[in-house]
């Protein structure tokens, strides 16, 4: 290469910068946490060129609103995963998952989130049966 001459310094210099300011993430490392951290690097770029174009909010601003898209769908998986799984830490994941649902119902007094999350788990024991269940949400619905 260069016809077997060192490169101009300069040239040099410029080439390191610009890999070392734009990272080379092969397609291979597309996945997982490599994926999301090299997204997260390229939005903050972005962002300070194009600051207009991203709205920063304080941390915690959507939260709420977050947590009541989700908490559902949330509920439902973590009712999967209790009932499907065999291994003690993935059970203790999911009872760790309820617990901070409940956390979060409770700071923003959602009532009927903490009400589903004791009937889920109660449908896990033999407090409820299947009636139990259906009348304690007609009482919920009346109310």
């Amino acid at each position: 290469m260069n016809n077997n001459e060192n490169f101009d310094d300069r040239l040099l210099a410029e080439i390191y910068n610009a890999i070392k300011s734009d990272e080379i993430v092969m397609p291979t490392e597309h996945t997982g946490l490599v994926r999301e951290s090299y997204l997260w690097k390229l939005m903050l770029k972005r962002s300070a060129v194009n600051p207009e174009k991203f709205l920063h909010t304080p941390s915690g601003s959507y939260n709420y609103d977050i947590f009541t898209l989700v908490w559902g769908q949330t509920m439902a998986a973590l009712s999967f995963v209790f009932e499907k799984s065999n291994y003690d830490l993935v059970i203790q994941k999911s009872i760790q998952g309820f617990s901070k649902c409940a956390r979060i119902a409770a700071h923003y007094f959602m009532s009927d989130v903490f009400d589903n999350l004791v009937i889920s788990l109660c449908k896990f024991t033999t407090l409820l049966t299947g009636r139990e269940v259906k009348l304690f949400i007609i009482r919920r619905t009346l109310n």
